[in-house]
C-alpha cells in the first residue's frame, strides 16, 4: 500500500464516520456530544496515521516478527489508550447519561476495522533484504 493510497482511503474512512456522527448529532438525544464525539474522531485518525507509518516501517523490516509485534502492540495499546480517553471524560464531563459511549464506539469499530483491513495489506509486503557485504582482498 502506498502512501498515497493510504490517505485516500483514510479521507473516505474518516470522511464516512464524520458523515454518520453529523447525522447521529442530529437527533436531540446525542445533540450535546459533539465536542466528545469529534475528540474520539481526530484521536482515532491520528492513531490510525501512526498505525500505518509504524506498521510500514515494520513489514519492511528483515525481521517478520517486527510487524506481528507491531500489529499486536498497537492493538492493546489503541485499547488502552480508548480505555484512557473514556475514563477522563467521565471524571472531568460526569455526563448525566452513557449515551456517550455510542458515538465512542463507532469511531473506534469503524477505525478498527479501517486498520485491520490496511495492516493485512502492509502484511503482505516483502521484507527488506539485509544489503550483502562484499569482501575485498
Amino acid at each position: 500500500m502506498t502512501i498515497s493510497k493510504f490517505f485516500k482511503e483514510l479521507a473516505i474512512a474518516a470522511g464516512g464516520v464524520a458523515v454518520t456522527l453529523f447525522i447521529l448529532h442530529q437527533v436531540d438525544k446525542f445533540s450535546h456530544l459533539p465536542p466528545f464525539s469529534w475528540s474520539c474522531w481526530l484521536f482515532f485518525v491520528v492513531f490510525s496515521m501512526a498505525v500505518f507509518f509504524f506498521g510500514l516501517q515494520a513489514a519492511r523490516s528483515s525481521n517478520r516478527h517486527d510487524f506481528t509485534n507491531a500489529s499486536m502492540g498497537f492493538i492493546f495499546f489503541k485499547m488502552m489508550l480508548s480505555v484512557g480517553f473514556v475514563f477522563v471524560f467521565v471524571k472531568l464531563n460526569k455526563p448525566p447519561d452513557a449515551l456517550f459511549i455510542i458515538p465512542f464506539f463507532i469511531n473506534y469499530l469503524c477505525f478498527t476495522i479501517f486498520e485491520t483491513r490496511f495492516m493485512i495489506q502492509l502484511g503482505k509486503i516483502r521484507p527488506q533484504r539485509p544489503a550483502k557485504q562484499t569482501s575485498e582482498v
